[in-house]
């Protein structure tokens, strides 16, 4: 799976966990079963919009134009 893929979905996998702790002491949120909550469309959503590329739309450009000077193409 690629990197954006799971940092997207670490993310949308903590979404649900912060809603539930929210509020919470240090002490209460220790005593929270090890249940995950579920993981909604909403959540998931809401990952993809915040979290952040590992590669930019320049590095790509760069990797293009370096390739078509130096690269081999098989």
């Amino acid at each position: 799976m690629c990197c954006n893929c799971m940092r997207t979905f670490r993310e949308a996998a903590a979404i649900p966990r912060r809603r539930m702790a929210y509020g919470l002491t240090m002490h209460q949120i220790e005593a929270l079963s090890d249940d995950l909550p579920a993981i909604s469309k909403k959540d998931i959503e809401a990952a993809v919009s915040t979290t952040r590329p590992t590669v930019t739309r320049d590095n790509l450009l760069r990797h293009e134009e370096w390739s078509r000077q130096f690269g081999s193409e098989i």
